[in-house]
């Protein structure tokens, strides 16, 4: 059984960046601080670049925005789902 989301990116290819998405626009619209010092890695092993933008829990895990997604399913035990 696949998955809607592996169907859909085999159909469409992979989406661009032309939009921006709810969480985008939120992360958009506050100015955040810069830091000089950032982090090497965040909690998934990916790399942090300079302009990165990324959060911290309450645990001290540090997570790319990218990650948000894979965050929410493993430490939150989130589960998406998609109206028809």
């Amino acid at each position: 059984m696949n998955h809607p989301d592996v169907e859909h990116t085999m159909l469409t290819g992979y989406p661009d960046r032309s939009h921006l998405t709810y969480e985008d626009r939120q992360w958009s619209a506050v100015d955040h601080s810069v830091i000089a010092d950032h982090p090497v890695e965040d909690y998934f092993g990916d790399e942090i670049q300079t302009g990165d933008k990324y959060f911290t829990d309450e645990a001290g895990r540090i997570v790319l925005q990218d990650n948000i997604r894979d965050y929410l399913t493993e430490l939150a035990g989130a589960v998406f789902y998609k109206a028809k």
